[in-house]
């Protein structure tokens, strides 16, 4: 049943907005660029604005969640510099390959699967696992994108970028329970509602533009292997150690087994580092997770 879902929910209307964006691209040639800096710039900030003030999930909360994730990110960045250095991958390519593996979907993937295998119950805790993560997703990914010399040029870089001041604002906003006037709700919502459509455009625009290898083979089997098989038994052992039990155990260990997601390839494209190999990651992973997603659930019961 599990698997059916995640078919019917997650592959089946993706495919279906790649293969439209794709055949879009093959056939008119468009420049995707001022489309992605719609979706980083705008539609993204906006969207995760609105979701967490809606939610009024403030800092107290994201204690437990914070730490899996430092924990589980740190982890996967590690063994992911490992096998990039093993698999002698140059360092434009090294980096892509690294957020590839300890970057996580938390968000428009592993949410809606959560929602549709736990209820309604689980959504809190859903996202209190979406924003811990993607915490690194909008700060320490777009640091590693930057193709500036300095660090702190690319910390500039990171900061142009203004999803994680968004996140900010939010927590600020809900922590200190200073009210948002409706009109802004019902406005951030309006916007937010293109944003994951968006996302998958733009994926299937560089999609069509993508010039595999056979070069990729050995990076995209790897970065498979740990996202969809590694990240799931590092998940279980630190979300044993940090004591998490109950739905809570449940939602981080599902949701953190998701594919790669989108949102680095939007960088990819910004800072124009090997979006190919991203892109080719990130669909044969999100392909993979129909199979290896239903293990995960029936495992964490």
């Amino acid at each position: 049943m599990a698997f059916w879902f995640i078919l019917r929910e997650s592959i089946f209307p993706m495919a279906a907005l790649l293969g439209i964006a794709y055949f879009h691209q093959k056939i008119f040639k468009s420049d995707m660029r001022p489309l992605n800096n719609l979706v980083l710039y705008v539609l993204l900030p906006v969207k995760i604005f609105h979701e967490l003030s809606l939610k009024k999930i403030g800092f107290a909360e994201l204690a437990e969640p914070f730490l899996f994730m430092v924990l589980l990110t740190g982890s996967l960045a590690g063994l992911g510099w490992v096998a990039a250095k093993f698999l002698r991958l140059s360092k434009e390519k090294r980096l892509a390959f690294i957020l590839s593996v300890s970057m996580i979907n938390v968000g428009n993937f592993g949410i809606s699967l959560i929602y549709f295998t736990y209820g309604s119950d689980a959504a809190y805790q859903a996202i209190l696992t979406f924003v811990a993560f993607n915490i690194p997703l909008t700060t320490l990914a777009v640091y590693l994108s930057s193709t500036k010399d300095t660090r702190l040029q690319a910390l500039k870089d990171a900061l142009k970028i203004p999803i994680f001041h968004a996140t900010v604002v939010a927590l600020i906003f809900a922590s200190f329970e200073i009210p948002i006037p409706p009109l802004v709700q019902e406005v951030t919502g309006y916007i937010g509602q293109a944003t994951f459509p968006m996302f998958t455009f733009v994926f299937g625009m560089q999609l069509a533009n993508i010039r595999l290898s056979r070069t990729m083979l050995a990076p995209v089997a790897t970065a498979s292997v740990l996202r969809l098989l590694i990240s799931p038994v590092l998940a279980v052992i630190f979300l044993t150690l940090i004591g998490s039990s109950g739905l809570s155990y449940q939602v981080n260990l599902v949701q953190t087994s998701a594919p790669s997601p989108v949102l680095p390839l939007m960088y990819a494209i910004r800072f124009n580092r090997s979006p190919d190999l991203l892109a080719a990651i990130i669909i044969v992973t999100t392909i993979l997770s129909a199979l290896t997603m239903p293990l995960v659930i029936q495992f964490a019961g």
